[in-house]
């Protein structure tokens, strides 16, 4: 009965089940990204981190808003959706390399 639930909140929103699962996988690799700086922060192999645990679904449902391929301007420079923040921006695009 939770998965039915589920199934029906996604598509309620109007995403895909592949969209759902790109979504989860961004998050969990966002999430595990995050553990492994702080665990290098405290061993101080590297010299400063900001964590954002328990912020990547806002920062992962924030990036797929975004209209794909669209190239939004900001004072920083610009960003798209194809370009999302920090790690998870990287690791994406490592990712898609394979």
């Amino acid at each position: 009965m939770a998965t039915k639930k589920a199934e029906v909140k996604h598509r309620a929103l109007g995403l895909s089940d592949e969209q759902a699962l790109e979504m989860y996988w961004h998050i969990l690799l966002a999430r595990r990204l995050d553990e492994r700086m702080w665990i290098l922060h405290r061993q101080h192999e590297i010299a400063f981190h900001i964590s954002g645990i328990g912020h990547e679904g806002t920062q992962v449902g924030a990036a797929f808003a975004l209209k794909k391929g669209y190239e939004w301007q900001r004072r920083a420079g610009s960003v798209s959706r194809d370009e999302r923040s920090g790690c998870v921006c990287a690791a994406r695009r490592r990712r898609d390399a394979r």
